[in-house]
């Protein structure tokens, strides 16, 4: 696996985790990506299924009720800062839809509960988990992807030919470039 960055990952409509982009065609809006944890594991899809991870919001609310938003990948920071003090749950989609506010009071306060749905943080949460087996793989080498818990069906390994997306197909209709949660 090769070093990535928050910033070079998408999450693909349709397709469950995050993934990173292995050749992009302009000319016809495609692009081919391949999977974080098991690179084998490839999509080609329309660039408009594509949003981009560090364009992805998640809505907040001061004390005052007054609106902001806090980047996931700051979101992701938070959660690895709170890791290194208290387990996270196991199974956390198996958690109640209480259980799952209240868990995400301690990891990312101030989130709005009336736009920050449970399914967007099982999503969340199934991404950070992603995320984090990949560091794992690249800090210790691990090969047996099995040793995650992850389960991956590896397919015939294809060539890679990494490029990068252009920023502009990363903007949204309206002009804006952000997904929010």
């Amino acid at each position: 696996m090769e070093p990535f960055q928050v910033k070079d990952l998408y999450s693909i409509t349709g397709n469950p985790g995050l993934w990173r982009v292995r050749r992009y065609v302009e000319k016809s809006r495609m692009g081919n990506f391949a999977n974080l944890v098991d690179e084998f594991k490839t999509v080609t899809v329309s660039i408009d299924k594509v949003a981009k991870i560090d364009n992805i919001i998640i809505y907040t609310t001061d004390t005052n009720g007054v609106g902001g938003q806090k980047k996931l990948e700051d979101v992701f920071g938070d959660i690895m800062t709170f890791e290194e003090k208290e387990k996270l749950p196991d199974n956390f989609s198996a958690l109640s839809d209480v259980d799952k506010h209240l868990w995400m009071d301690k990891l990312v306060p101030g989130h709005d509960n009336s736009r920050f749905k449970p399914y967007h943080m099982d999503k969340i949460m199934k991404w950070y988990k992603e995320l984090r087996a990949a560091i794992k793989i690249l800090n210790e080498g691990i090969e047996d992807i099995d040793e995650l818990n992850i389960n991956i069906n590896i397919n015939q390994q294809n060539e890679t030919h990494e490029e990068v997306i252009p920023d502009s197909v990363d903007a949204a209709a309206d002009g804006t470039a952000t997904t929010g949660v």
